[in-house]
């Protein structure tokens, strides 16, 4: 008797997850503590992970393998992780949740200032230093500390 093949596609949701967070599959290896060239592999070959892979992915994605096997995607169900931080968070006040959002928005690199911003910023620190320097002098002149000023 043959059996059945599954109708869930496990490289395709792997490949969704990954493209949903933005991540390369470099990122994705070194979240999940595999290898780029297994996940490279799989894909390639269009070979199925096995369990322990599967586990390792869901880690290193950040949710459970119930998740990752749920086919309506509109089912979440958290992780004891995500419902611990989902604690805290109702605990924050608005502006502590502010803070909080503008230091995830940090870490991601589609919310990283542009290069012109912080070369801007640069320029305008080092404007603001060498005002400061020069109204506070230091105990000796620029000439016997052998920096211009």
């Amino acid at each position: 008797m043959e059996r059945e093949k599954p109708n869930f596609y496990i490289l395709g949701r792997i490949g969704r997850e990954r493209l949903a967070r933005g991540w390369s599959e470099y990122t994705l290896a070194e979240n999940s503590g595999l290898t780029q060239s297994t996940l490279s592999t799989w894909r390639r070959r269009n070979l199925q992970p096995n369990v322990t892979s599967i586990e390792k992915i869901c880690h290193g994605l950040g949710i459970s393998l119930s998740q990752f096997f749920a086919e309506d995607d509109a089912v979440h169900y958290l992780t004891s992780e995500q419902a611990s931080l989902l604690a805290l968070w109702d605990k924050l006040s608005p502006a502590q949740r502010t803070a909080i959002i503008d230091l995830i928005h940090a870490f991601l690199p589609e919310y990283l200032p542009s290069r012109s911003f912080c070369l801007a910023m640069l320029f305008s620190s080092i404007a603001f230093l060498e005002k400061c320097v020069r109204s506070f002098p230091l105990p000796c002149s620029g000439s016997e500390s052998g920096i211009p000023l």
